[in-house]
């Protein structure tokens, strides 16, 4: 990263947590007995009325993918909104939320009080966002909230774990559970972050 971005001084001490996955490959007629390591990066799209679908690609092209499925969209007549500007403006928050959600899902979120709105811990999301996980998008763990319904768990310092006291009280009201399962849940998410994502633990943030 620094042979490419020499004057950002980029180093490990800013690193907030790392992951892996599986990259979904795209194969190709004739070519089901290839390597994975040589099998082609490109994308694949699907669209029927209703419906456009996309799979393939690379991290490093999700922009561009994205673009490429927005333009379907517009073809079937639904209104894409411009890109927001990149300050985390009330608009672009908006903007956002409304892709994430839907417009009846950033209608709630933005109904909630006050206190609910404003960013955690220097990230985009917010506790309205949260709690609208919370009780529309089927959350099982705390994992599943963190780390899955948004990615508070990746772009927070120690994987947002400052916020779990202010995070146990919505738990339990809108998932019904006991301060037995909610202490559970916060060590389980604790030991999941640290040995999943978790930077080396000489270059973790305070």
């Amino acid at each position: 990263m620094r042979a490419v971005f020499p004057r950002l001084a980029i180093d490990v001490s800013q690193v907030l947590a790392t992951f892996s996955g599986l990259r979904a490959i795209v194969v190709a007629p004739g070519e089901e007995n290839r390597p994975p390591s040589a099998m082609g990066r490109d994308s694949a799209l699907w669209v029927r009325p209703g419906l456009v679908g996309i799979t393939g690609g690379k991290l490093t092209t999700h922009r561009a993918t994205a673009l490429e499925v927005l333009r379907e969209v517009a073809k079937q007549g639904v209104a894409v909104a411009a890109a927001a500007d990149a300050q985390r403006s009330p608009a672009a928050a908006t903007t956002r939320l409304q892709g994430r959600l839907g417009d009846r899902g950033a209608a709630w979120v933005a109904a909630r009080p006050a206190d609910e709105q404003r960013p955690l811990l220097g990230t985009p999301y917010t506790l309205a966002e949260l709690r609208w996980s919370m009780q529309f998008e089927q959350v099982h763990r705390l994992d599943d909230l963190l780390m899955r319904r948004v990615r508070l768990g990746l772009v927070a310092p120690n994987g947002g774990v400052a916020l779990l006291t202010t995070l146990e009280a919505p738990c339990r009201d809108d998932l019904g559970w006991s301060a037995a399962r909610w202490a559970d849940e916060a060590a389980r998410y604790r030991e999941n972050w640290v040995s999943r994502h978790a930077p080396p633990a000489d270059n973790r943030r305070p």
